[in-house]
């Protein structure tokens, strides 16, 4: 055998294994990829993270209360803000509308109140 027949045999070799290697390569990245395998992925991360955040949020209420308190009235505030905002908007224009009360009406006096003993 020559030279160069042994060096295409021993390039063909080589091709055979990484076409191998390849195809091994892609039957395990198509394993990984159906969506049984996605999902369960999925769940995991995410089981992981609401873990970590879990044992943070206790932490933070051990150590900072009202700071938690506050992140939750915020939340919520936050979730709500358009039921909010519409009942502070019909107060305030119910407000506009109903006359004020008679002792802050414009060139009334307010009485005065009594001392005792005097």
């Amino acid at each position: 055998m020559s030279r160069s027949t042994q060096r295409v045999a021993e390039a063909r070799q080589e091709a055979e294994e990484a076409h191998e290697q390849f195809i091994s390569t892609v039957s395990a990245v198509r394993s990984r990829l159906t969506p049984a395998s996605l999902a369960n992925e999925a769940r995991t991360i995410v089981r992981d993270k609401a873990t970590k955040a879990a044992r943070d949020g206790a932490e933070l209420v051990r150590h900072r209360p009202i700071a938690a308190v506050a992140i939750v009235v915020a939340g919520i505030g936050y979730l709500f803000r358009d039921r909010l905002l519409g009942k502070m908007k019909s107060l305030a224009r119910r407000k506009a509308t109903d006359p004020a009360p008679q002792e802050f009406q414009p060139g009334k006096r307010r009485p005065r109140a009594r001392r005792n003993g005097g």
